[in-house]
């Protein structure tokens, strides 16, 4: 499959759309959640048009509103200063109010994320559409057939391409510091920070390099496909609940309130 988070490059031409990012985002990425979580759900009906409602709208509409209500705080407050002062800062109060508009767009969003994913797996998949309507996609093309080599170009191509976006991004998005007044909260030292994410990328490491080395241990050759896939899905799956867990302990310490007062420059000059 196409590594699961190079589908955000997809979604990227709709970011300035009415349809709202956080749920383009997820609903490009909801598809392979089986792939990392014991859902008990099978790809084939992830990656299907009877999925879509059947499965990926609910554990789209799911993530999403855990996100919100539970993560969106904690990520913001844990991710380095650079990019955490381009991001109002999470308070205690949550301002969301439901509404027909807003749920419409959550859901038309989800729909979007949702097939521009398996748009892109029906010609990277073996058992893609495409793939299967096009003969010379599963043609041999040296040691790869082609829809798989359109598999790996692809997923490092869309991780180029989401990196480039996200590195703009940041040049153009000023601090919100410098533009509002606002009484922001934070909960973490700048050392806890740094500790939550090397422990998080060491144990990643950790698990990774574990199986690896196992697969290689029992025979498996240097890049075998399926000791590839289990190093890649079970270590995002630990990092995934370490990442959790600090979210869930975030909420147990002490809020810090700071306020930061700026003066907008006058429209009269």
């Amino acid at each position: 499959m196409p590594f699961t988070p190079s589908h955000i490059a997809a979604i990227l031409p709709f970011v300035r759309s009415p349809l709202a990012p956080a749920a383009l985002v997820i609903g490009s990425m909801v598809p392979d959640l089986p792939y990392f979580l014991p859902l008990g759900i099978p790809r084939e009906l992830t990656h299907s048009i009877p999925g879509v409602p059947l499965a990926d709208l609910p554990m789209g509409i799911l993530v999403l509103a855990l996100w919100a209500l539970v993560f969106r705080a904690p990520v913001i407050d844990f991710a380095p200063e650079w990019l955490r002062a381009r991001f109002r800062l999470p308070t205690r109060r949550l301002n969301w109010r439901p509404s027909l508009r807003l749920m419409s767009v959550t859901l038309v969003s989800l729909l979007v994320g949702i097939a521009t994913h398996l748009l892109w797996d029906a010609f990277t998949h073996p058992d893609g559409w495409v793939v299967l309507q096009i003969a010379s996609l599963r043609a041999q093309l040296g040691p790869f057939t082609v829809y798989r080599w359109a598999q790996y170009v692809s997923s490092i191509g869309g991780l180029m391409i989401f990196a480039m976006w996200a590195a703009g991004w940041v040049r153009r998005t000023p601090p919100v510091e410098n533009r509002v007044l606002e009484t922001d909260s934070g909960r973490l030292a700048s050392r806890a920070r740094v500790t939550a994410w090397v422990i998080i990328g060491v144990v990643q490491a950790g698990v990774a390099l574990t199986i690896w080395i196992g697969g290689l241990a029992a025979g498996a050759d240097l890049f075998n496909r399926t000791v590839l896939y289990r190093t890649a899905t079970i270590s995002i799956a630990c990092a995934g609940l370490l990442a959790v867990l600090a979210c869930v302990g975030w909420y147990l310490l002490p809020q810090t309130e700071r306020s930061t007062a700026t003066t907008l420059p006058s429209s009269s000059a």
